[in-house]
């Protein structure tokens, strides 16, 4: 942060999880109005969503060989290294879009499967590897009050679906599949601009959606992540966010009935 940026090329590299890169990566925009040239190092799974950044911006897959560079910095540094204030944090959102190719393929295959009404995309869980996983993920039959609200299909944006899941994304009709064609963010990206809203754990989902400016509602655990706050019900990264918090922990039942409410309310309102 000492440094001047003009005239020199700005090394970004992502060190943490997919939805931490997806989160900072705002910044490599801010800081591509400061430098000749921004340089970003991603995980090969968000390549080609992150060159929606724009042409300003160089990106590159970790592990390949790099450009020159005169400075560099862990893209998770930014926050001290930018002077963050939570209550005016730099950059316009969203800053990444989907393809409008791969929209009009989203497009024929929700049709095509039926999904009609408000289309709502779900994900439920992480990373089992995750240290925290217990404290973020839940089980899909936790999610059933929402199989209740009229109006309404769910797709199914799970990556890895876990074995205790299987039988009861099997026996819910009102659920589409698509997990085997999500083959990068690029793709989860094009399928999120072609629905309504998205329902999401604590994942890299909600960071991508908001990245996207995509309406979603995230679930976070009693004890959150600290870049959800306390007490509030939106996000300073994400305008179009709403938090729904867990009252007790370990308690997820009752805030899939607020969802629930939430989601029958919002159902109705559209019709008006």
């Amino acid at each position: 942060g000492a440094s001047a940026l003009a005239g020199k090329r700005l090394f970004l590299h992502a060190e943490q999880g997919l939805g931490d890169t997806l989160q900072f990566a705002r910044f490599a925009k801010v800081l591509a109005a400061q430098a000749a040239r921004v340089i970003l190092e991603v995980q090969p799974a968000l390549l080609t969503l992150c060159g929606s950044l724009g042409d300003d911006i160089e990106i590159v897959k970790r592990g390949d060989a790099l450009p020159d560079f005169d400075l560099h910095c862990a893209l998770m540094s930014l926050g001290q290294r930018l002077a963050l204030d939570i209550n005016a944090l730099p950059g316009s959102v969203p800053y990444l879009c989907a393809a409008a190719e791969k929209r009009a393929a989203w497009r024929r295959r929700f049709a095509e499967g039926g999904a009609d009404g408000m289309k709502v995309g779900l994900n439920w869980s992480g990373n089992p590897n995750f240290a925290k996983d217990h404290n973020r993920s839940f089980q899909l039959d936790v999610l059933r009050p929402l199989f209740d609200v009229g109006g309404v299909s769910f797709v199914s944006l799970q990556k890895g679906v876990r074995d205790v899941d299987k039988p009861t994304l099997a026996s819910l009709a009102q659920i589409l599949t698509v997990e085997e064609a999500l083959q990068d963010f690029a793709d989860t990206a094009a399928a999120m601009a072609e629905l309504d809203l998205i329902i999401t754990s604590d994942t890299s989902v909600p960071h991508l959606a908001g990245a996207l400016g995509r309406p979603v509602w995230l679930i976070v655990p009693f004890a959150p992540d600290w870049r959800w706050l306390l007490e509030r019900s939106d996000s300073p990264w994400y305008p179009s966010m709403r938090l729904f918090r867990q009252k007790r922990i370990g308690d997820w039942t009752s805030i899939a009935r607020d969802v629930a409410q939430a989601l029958s309310d919002l159902v109705a309102s559209s019709r008006r």
